[in-house]
């Protein structure tokens, strides 16, 4: 007898022997102390989890109650540690400079043969195409604009363009982020681009890499090396300072004993919040009335009274004993701005700036414009810039930016709210290297649905859940911003995270401080088939029905996962994608998803063109060459490619064989430009043999 329900609660010799079983078969046996031991295995029999003893805990109702989430893994910091190192740079690996001729001479010091050109469409194919950022001048936010709008056009031409399909991009910024504590953030104007990179590359994996680098030479010295370092081992954004090179990782916050600031700490001035009538200036103006005793508020949207809610709220602020003033401004507009700070009267000062506004226009890179960047950097790069020139002489307590934990970790679908973002947390690194009070807070997904987040659904929902992102409560989120006032930081990402999530999954550079996992085999499943290396293996000698059976699997599995649907079993495979629910952001995931298990190199318009999960099964197998025709041709290619690669050639053999496999690919071209059912017919009765025979002929081999 129990007073309460009976739960494994005690385990002892747990272990766990695999990951990645999607079913599990499950034995339990008596331990002959009252408990009984587990075995799990996959549905190939393997083992995949065991523990010598589970018993039994009685659990009490209020044990159910629900628990709140702790800080541990919803307050961090940006850290930046020693980079890993990689491989050698390549032997013959061609490397091109766009844009700007200084750069060209540092790389050439290094002793590698670099090609400057003006633009993209001078350059031929590249293995390291490197874009230098030139730091914009001249008016600030005008600046920072161009400088994300530049930035945006050259990405978007180097991944539209199929000859850079082998190509690698790196983006060299010069100062425009911080990667020690006192930094002044030289290149500002620069920041943006930052959080537009990042997404950018959230969106093309393994495609671009980010470096910062400062105006020290020992630092010019190894920028080769730092470069081909990242690039080798998958580093997506590294600094370099004083010739050290370091790499963004993601800390648990320190905080500190007291408060590091506060909004009013007098108690008689006033606290400007701009967004204040929206779903977040809601919950925190009612917190800082009712937790922080704040008396004066002053808030601003661009509909001042007008905007839904705003009365009801002045009126529930003053009941609670608050003077509330509201008003309309496009913060943005700098007379406006002006003109509301000059009517704070003198008796109670601007104390503190609480900046929330922003606006949305999210979409994947490629479909993004200018005019769609400068809509969203507007509210969040010129507003800031407008608030801190018109108050850096005021005595503030403090200087509160709501960023967004898309700019740290580059959200896809949203490089354009990502770059306004980062602009943000550089711009409050610069303020405080100049001695005035600044945090940028990088906020994660709050539970609260707002104009920003009213659209999500639940498939929006489900792929924050699998990238680790937990909704907060208000609750919850109100609580990190009083916490992270405890930061000695200019930086404080304020997100729960999911670790286990993140784990489970491919852990993104920036999170591998984070997380740590021990190297496990992956379980099998029947009808389920490792994709990757081995995947064009499990494909060769079977029918054409079976590799297509196989690879639709694969197919559909992904494309379950991203709708989030329970099982492969529910997708239709004869349905349009559009029709399945799939948009812009999951076909992105599914791509990703896809070229990662595949080692392909997919299009980001893959759903689009091949618009159903059997047409979309169909062009997977003819790039990967599962057709029982093509795998024995390209095993000897790969043969091929192998003698090359580990042979050191003189420079005549070289040149003979240059010229042989261009005879090839001429003879190759030719074939495919005579489509008439003759020759068709005559490549058809070709054998395997007669093949390889002309090809040992066309490279020499007797």
């Amino acid at each position: 007898a129990s007073d309460g329900p009976g739960l494994p609660s005690v385990w002892h010799d747990v272990a766990v022997h695999a990951t990645g079983a999607t079913a599990l078969r499950i034995g339990f046996s008596p331990d002959g102390f009252g408990g009984c031991s587990v075995s799990a295995t996959d549905l190939a029999g393997a083992p995949v989890l065991t523990a010598a003893s589970v018993r039994r805990g009685t659990i009490s109702a209020d044990q159910f109650a629900p628990v709140e989430l702790s800080h541990r893994d919803a307050l961090f910091q940006v850290g930046w540690v020693p980079a890993p190192t990689g491989e050698d740079r390549k032997a013959n690996e061609r490397w091109a400079v766009v844009g700007n001729e200084p750069t060209v001479s540092t790389v050439e010091r290094s002793g590698v043969p670099v090609v400057g050109v003006a633009d993209f469409d001078e350059l031929d194919a590249a293995d390291i195409v490197l874009l230098p950022v030139t730091s914009a001048t001249g008016d600030l936010a005008a600046a920072a604009h161009r400088s994300v709008r530049d930035a945006l056009t050259s990405i978007q031409q180097f991944l539209r363009d199929s000859k850079f399909d082998d190509s690698h991009l790196v983006v060299l910024t010069r100062q425009a982020i911080a990667a020690t504590p006192d930094e002044n953030v030289a290149g500002l104007a620069d920041s943006g681009v930052w959080g537009l990179v990042r997404s950018a590359g959230s969106e093309n994996p393994g495609r671009i890499t980010l470096v910062d680098i400062d105006d020290e030479d020992s630092s010019a010295k190894v920028l080769v090396t730092a470069i081909t370092d990242a690039v080798t081992t998958g580093e997506p954004q590294i600094a370099i300072r004083c010739g050290n090179v370091t790499a963004a990782r993601l800390t648990r916050a320190k905080t500190t004993e007291g408060t590091r600031w506060q909004l009013d700490p007098s108690g008689s001035g006033t606290v400007l919040v701009t967004g204040g009538t929206g779903t977040l200036g809601t919950l925190l103006c009612r917190h800082l009335v009712e937790r922080h005793g704040v008396r004066r508020l002053l808030l601003t949207s661009r509909r001042g009274l007008d905007a839904p809610g705003a009365q009801e709220l002045r009126d529930e602020l003053a009941g609670l004993g608050a003077d509330v003033v509201v008003e309309a401004c496009d913060i943005a507009n700098r007379d406006e701005l002006a003109g509301v700070l000059a009517g704070i009267p003198a008796a109670h000062p601007l104390s503190s700036v609480v900046h929330l506004a922003a606006v949305l226009d999210d979409g994947v890179l490629d479909a993004l414009t200018g005019e769609r960047v400068d809509k969203v950097l507007q509210p969040k790069v010129d507003a800031a810039l407008n608030l801190h020139e018109l108050t850096r002489e005021l005595d503030l307590s403090a200087f509160v930016l709501f960023s967004s934990f898309s700019g740290v970790s580059g959200a896809v679908g949203q490089a354009n709210y990502a770059a306004a973002n980062t602009f943000l947390d550089a711009l409050a690194q610069r303020r405080r290297s100049d001695g005035l009070p600044a945090t940028s807070l990088a906020w994660g997904f709050w539970e609260q649905r707002s104009e920003l987040t009213g659209a999500l659904d639940a498939t929006d929902i489900a792929r924050f859940r699998r990238e680790g992102v937990i909704a907060m409560t208000a609750e919850h989120g109100l609580g990190l911003f009083d916490l992270a006032s405890t930061v000695d930081d200019s930086l404080v990402v304020t997100a729960p995270l999911d670790v286990r999530a993140i784990a489970r999954g491919s852990v993104p550079a920036l999170m591998r401080g984070l997380v740590r996992v021990p190297a496990r085999r992956v379980a099998g499943n029947e009808a389920v088939h490792t994709a990757g290396p081995g995947f064009l293996e499990q494909l060769t000698g079977r029918s054409a029905a079976e590799q297509e059976k196989l690879v639709l699997d694969l197919v559909n599995r992904h494309v379950a996962a991203v709708l989030g649907h329970g099982s492969a079993d529910d997708v239709e495979s004869e349905r349009g994608f559009l029709e399945l629910g799939m948009t812009s952001l999951t076909a992105v995931e599914l791509r990703n998803r896809l070229a990662a298990d595949l080692g392909l190199r997919l299009p980001i318009t893959l759903i689009f063109d091949h618009p159903t999960p059997i047409a979309l099964v169909r062009h997977v197998r003819t790039e990967i060459g599962a057709d029982a025709e093509q795998v024995p041709l390209l095993a000897e290619l790969e043969k091929l490619e192998t003698a090359v690669s580990g042979s050191e050639l003189d420079a005549g053999t070289r040149a003979l064989l240059v010229k042989r496999l261009s005879a090839l690919q001429w003879r190759l071209e030719a074939v495919g430009e005579q489509k008439t059912e003759e020759n068709s017919e005559e490549l058809a009765a070709v054998s395997d043999d007669e093949m390889f025979a002309f090809i040992d002929k066309e490279l020499g081999r007797n």
